[in-house]
């Protein structure tokens, strides 16, 4: 038998939900892997390409069985009320108890259930969940490109975290003392990867995935994507020519752009018109549910210039922007699109414009 703190448990099981696939067509692959041994319970969720793999402490005895019902059985726990949840696996189910509630579900043979990697010498990787937290939703809507994800590469101690969209760009530079690399996550599992972790984490490339683990309780494995064709969009900056700078407040122009997204929304198709002129940046927008309008103080040194822009990501970048000051060029480079480049010492941000609806 099995018997942890509901806590525990509930942490646990918000943890492997995130790898646990919706309806695979392999049975094994549906359900949760749960082993216990020596007074630790592990849970395992696996989709076939990335898992979890977490552990919490309790009366545990010696076992290893999958419950076939994975999405039952974590649903179980995530509305459960009560202080203690026990498991008692018999030959072909398990019950799982918490005070008077009770359910039985199948179990399978847990020797058939695909195996995560285990760390065997990892490294930490300072600032890596920092980087991926800013980048990856520029790895979105990706169109005519190899794939979507997030870039992360270190050579010689210099590391480079980027991702794009193919109309969008970020990249985030940094100094790491480690070995060099050169990995491709998706954007979804990026996405995961800084909803689970919040602190500094160990990292280890193995068998062709990543392993990444907050050195306590928690693994998370993913397979890499390969990264001889990840599309990289900041060469055309190579050819730019500045059309003016722009100098404004962060918390002015984020807030401006935080409101008129509520009305415009973040589809490409509505985006919002942004107007450049020697003395204020103007948001316009419209949309089925509105029409918006905002003006912003700024010092611009170039002729007027009007440009649509999904404000999503300009959101997203002041948003984290560390100085209350930002300036930025407006480019225009050798594919004769316009845009806004921001930058500063390790970080770099391009939104190329997008054509405003009639």
């Amino acid at each position: 038998m099995i018997i942890v703190s509901l806590d525990v448990a509930k942490k646990m099981a918000a943890t492997v939900q995130k790898s646990l696939p919706k309806n695979s067509p392999k049975e094994i692959l549906n359900g949760i892997l749960v082993q216990g041994d020596s007074g630790t319970i592990t849970l395992t969720a696996h989709n076939g390409l990335s898992g979890f793999r977490v552990k919490g402490s309790g009366q545990v005895a010696q076992c290893s069985f999958v419950v076939a019902h994975g999405e039952r059985f974590l649903n179980f726990i995530k509305v459960a009320d009560g202080e203690k949840i026990s498991l008692q696996p018999a030959q072909n189910h398990v019950v799982i108890t918490v005070g008077k509630a009770k359910i039985q579900l199948p179990i399978l043979d847990a020797t058939l259930y695909p195996t995560l990697p285990t760390m065997e010498s990892p490294t930490p990787f300072p600032n890596l969940l920092y980087a991926v937290s800013k980048v990856y939703p520029f790895s979105k809507n990706v169109r005519d490109l190899p794939y979507e994800g997030v870039h992360i590469a270190v050579k010689q101690g210099s590391c480079i975290v980027e991702a794009t969209s193919g109309h969008q760009a970020a990249r985030i530079t940094s100094t790491v003392p480690r070995e060099d690399c050169n990995w491709v996550l998706s954007a979804e599992e990026a996405k995961d990867l800084c909803s689970i972790f919040s602190e500094d984490v160990f990292v280890q490339e193995k068998d062709g995935h990543l392993l990444v683990s907050d050195g306590v309780d928690v693994m998370w494995a993913t397979r890499l994507l390969p990264d001889d064709r990840y599309p990289d969009l900041f060469p055309i900056l190579y050819g730019y020519a500045s059309q003016g700078t722009f100098e404004t407040m962060r918390s002015a122009l984020y807030g401006a752009a935080k409101r008129a997204l509520v009305v415009v929304g973040d589809r490409d198709n509505q985006a919002a018109k942004l107007t450049f002129t020697p003395a204020s940046i103007r948001i316009d927008g419209k949309s089925p549910y509105g029409d918006v309008s905002e003006s912003v103080e700024a010092r611009y040194s170039g002729e007027t210039k009007v440009m649509g822009f999904n404000l999503s990501f300009l959101q997203h970048i002041l948003s984290k922007w560390t100085s209350e000051n930002v300036t930025a060029d407006i480019i225009a480079v050798r594919t004769h699109a316009h845009g806004i480049l921001l930058q500063n010492e390790t970080e770099r941000y391009l939104l190329l414009q997008v054509l405003l609806s009639a």
